[in-house]
């Protein structure tokens, strides 16, 4: 006849039923393994060897899908910015994530400004003083006195700066001005573009006419 037994394996104990002469102490098992068909402990090891197996798996399939849909991004560099005349100043593009474009103006710029362009710094507001939302900003300025840009795109949903980089939250009192809408101000104070890098889950399209 055969004799309940339990076999503890990596904090489980499992019951199940051993042919064997010999008796050994019952303990009660997690529902969600079964022993019915085993005979031997090298079975029942088997079967949690392939239970953890399975579990570890689904962790690391999970992971790569999270890492999947996180994105990282920081500010166009000077090289890629392409300036277009307007009346009066000039336009200026750039290439930016998912196919999206980064653009800024100045009116007061000459053609020759972008030359001259240097990164100085970006900030993160949750609404800009127009009403969109997740927006992020680059400054750029030239050797002249009007010269520079700053060169804007949104909305990167569930922003965040990466980790060592010069982000910094603004206090509530500051937020004056351009920030009187946004609940939460970010300035990254850096001359470059990596260290103002920033994750972001989602690359929204702006609302039609934006």
């Amino acid at each position: 006849m055969s004799a309940p037994c339990a076999f503890p394996f990596a904090g489980l104990h499992v019951g199940c039923h051993l042919k064997t002469p010999k008796t050994y102490q019952y303990r009660q098992y997690k529902p969600h393994y079964s022993c019915s068909n085993m005979t031997t402990p090298n079975q029942v090891k088997e079967h949690i060897m392939i239970s953890k197996t399975l579990a570890a798996s689904a962790v690391l399939l999970s992971v790569f899908t999270a890492n999947a849909m996180a994105a990282t991004a920081m500010c166009p560099p000077t090289a890629s910015i392409e300036q277009k005349k307007e009346e009066p100043g000039y336009s200026y593009s750039a290439p930016g994530p998912n196919g999206r474009v980064w653009v800024g103006e100045n009116p007061y710029a000459d053609e020759g400004d972008l030359k001259t362009f240097v990164f100085d710094g970006a900030f993160y507001r949750t609404v800009s003083s127009e009403g969109n939302t997740d927006v992020v900003s680059c400054d750029y300025v030239g050797d002249d006195l009007y010269a520079g840009a700053r060169m804007t795109l949104y909305s990167f949903r569930e922003w965040a700066p990466v980790k060592g980089t010069k982000w910094e939250a603004q206090p509530t009192a500051e937020k004056t001005g351009t920030f009187n809408k946004a609940n939460s101000v970010e300035l990254c104070n850096s001359k470059l573009e990596k260290e103002c890098a920033f994750n972001y889950r989602v690359l929204a399209m702006p609302p039609a006419g934006h």
